[in-house]
């Protein structure tokens, strides 16, 4: 039997035996292994592979994980870096030691180390104590000035000497909404006694309702080295400025020295303020005011209230708190009506 044909082979038993041969040579024709090689070109298998090309914009789009917008943007979640450090679940505040001393007018106070210095009305008396003894180790007396409240007070990071043991300290607050004046103070101490200078006089930018900085106070954070300025007018007001140059004995800012500033729902009254992991803890209520007291947390870094606590109704309604620092994993706050000293610590 025939097992081919030529190219020159055209009788009709030939193109009979072709047609015969052809549907046999299913190694060619019948090649739909190639031809309709469905399985390459069909191969809907790897082409509707849209299940990966086009589906696969699930791995290449991959939103979920590349845009992950919703782990990504849910600023509630890349927030939580604070309130994980922090634990904000429970708040326990404990009495933790009495303050011995004259005066009732005690103002705002900050920590270094083991020690608080808590200044008074008029910076006319700075009260100095040592945290782990529960003790008043000094008191300096300086020169008063009546303008000044120190509503706030706040150490830096910034050393006037590299052999001192304290850095500056920020001294700010005042009896009247429009006199902004920050104090900048150098700690020393020896065995026996500790020494306060005055180095500098920072006037911060003139009130006005452009930047609404009326009753104004100054506090360092001192993770990224700037001066937050708290106000309240028209809402709490927030302004970032460079620390300025301690070794100018004086210096003026004006708006154009404010790097970025924004507003807030108003304090009640708002008290000492410290900053702590681009959060910033202020104490805000009168309770011989009628206040509520509040403890309330700004997340400067997304420009929002992170947490406001009712301090009240843990049993504080009638304590005035003057200042917040940080001491011990937690913070300390001091008392302007029993004078007492309080531990604050997050669970």
């Amino acid at each position: 039997m025939t097992t081919g044909v030529t190219a020159c082979e055209k009788d009709d038993d030939l193109m009979f035996d072709e047609e015969f041969i052809i549907p046999t040579d299913t190694t060619l024709i019948v090649d739909t292994v190639f031809k309709s090689d469905t399985i390459f070109t069909n191969d809907t298998i790897i082409r509707p592979d849209t299940i990966i090309i086009g589906g696969d914009t699930i791995i290449k789009m991959d939103t979920i994980i590349s845009c992950d917008t919703i782990v990504y943007k849910d600023t509630a979640i890349i927030n939580k870096y604070s309130e994980d450090t922090l634990s904000y679940a429970n708040i326990a505040i404990t009495h933790y030691m009495d303050r011995v001393a004259t005066s009732t007018a005690v103002q705002d106070a900050d920590t270094y180390g083991k020690y608080l210095f808590q200044f008074q009305h008029s910076n006319s008396c700075v009260t100095i104590f040592d945290l782990e003894k529960k003790i008043i180790v000094g008191e300096v007396i300086l020169p008063a000035v009546s303008d000044n409240h120190c509503n706030t007070v706040s150490f830096s990071n910034i050393f006037y000497n590299d052999t001192d043991e304290f850095p500056l300290l920020y001294v700010s607050g005042s009896t009247s909404g429009t006199y902004n004046h920050v104090q900048v103070y150098r700690v020393q101490h020896n065995a026996m006694f500790f020494t306060i200078t005055k180095i500098q006089e920072i006037i911060l930018p003139t009130a006005s309702s452009i930047n609404n900085l009326y009753w104004t106070g100054a506090v360092i954070d001192n993770t990224n080295n700037y001066m937050y300025v708290y106000a309240n007018n028209y809402g709490a007001q927030i302004a970032k400025f460079k620390i300025p140059d301690f070794r100018y004995s004086e210096v003026t800012l004006t708006n154009k020295d404010i790097i970025e500033r924004f507003s807030l729902p108003g304090f009640t009254h708002q008290q000492g303020a410290c900053i702590r992991n681009d959060l910033m803890f202020v104490m805000d209520g009168v309770p011989a005011c009628g206040d509520t007291n509040y403890l309330r947390i700004i997340d400067l870094k997304y420009k929002k209230d992170f947490k406001i606590i009712n301090i009240s109704e843990l049993g504080y309604g009638n304590v005035e708190f003057e200042s917040i620092s940080e001491y011990d994993n937690g913070f300390i706050l001091t008392a302007y009506s029993n004078r007492k000293i309080y531990s604050l610590k997050f669970n």
